[in-house]
């Protein structure tokens, strides 16, 4: 195993439901409460079934619990070009410039595509082409962002200093205020380049820090190799 260390919209094609009955004594904010854990959410439960007056939900009125608004809004997207596609667990999409990223949300490029993620903890990610991209579940006190790269290439930059990691089928990256990508090729080898801060590589027990400036590769099952220099910054294209 590879371990790198470093020092609201709604998806309108999602349609999965459940349905409640509202009971006496029942409010929105008491339904929003019950249902998806989080009673700010009335409002857009309102919106979902187009109830124009909060005042007019009465005993016997069916209302629908849509699933999008259960899960953890991560992020939006702010940037696509090219071919990509996203799915919350349900149908592949294409990606639009707005769309909510989910726990549980997927993202994918085709060769020509590149997509751009930012979250509310200052945590922006570059998505480059024929890349594929898992957020896992997230807890609500979770400190740590992680996501699942499961082939392409991926640029992580944290304005913050803040615990972050990456999984790739042979790797994990922990990153604490950094900028680096992790590129992973069809034979599962991975990448790393480090632009700012330093990330600790460590493989088959063996660990290895990388300076800003410089890069490492490690094929799947085998130590790190040697570092090599890296002669500029590549980034994915982004939006200008």
């Amino acid at each position: 195993m590879l371990i790198l260390s470093c020092y609201t919209l709604a998806w309108a094609s999602e349609r999965t439901y459940h349905t409640v009955t509202v009971k006496q004594g029942d409010t929105l904010y008491k339904i929003a409460a019950q249902h998806l854990q989080d009673p700010k959410k009335w409002r857009e439960l309102l919106n979902y079934n187009s109830i124009v007056d909060p005042n007019v939900i009465k005993p016997g009125m069916a209302l629908k619990i849509p699933a999008f608004l259960g899960k953890i809004l991560w992020g939006t997207v702010i940037f696509r070009y090219g071919g990509a596609e996203i799915t919350h667990g349900g149908e592949w999409q294409p990606v639009e410039v707005r769309d909510p990223v989910y726990e549980k949300s997927s993202l994918r490029t085709t060769a020509n595509g590149a997509v751009q993620i930012q979250s509310e903890e200052s945590v922006i990610i570059k998505m480059g082409p024929h890349s594929e991209l898992h957020l896992p579940t997230l807890k609500e006190k979770e400190k740590i962002v992680s996501f699942r790269l499961n082939k392409g290439r991926l640029n992580v930059i944290l304005k913050e200093k803040r615990d972050f990691r990456l999984y790739t089928p042979a790797a994990i990256a922990a990153v604490r205020g950094t900028e680096f990508d992790t590129e992973v090729d069809e034979n599962r080898k991975t990448t790393l380049r480090c632009y700012e801060g330093v990330v600790e590589v460590s493989a088959q027990k063996k660990r290895v820090l990388v300076p800003a400036g410089f890069g490492i590769m490690v094929e799947y099952g085998k130590e790190p190799g040697e570092l090599f220099p890296l002669p500029g910054a590549p980034k994915i294209k982004q939006n200008r």
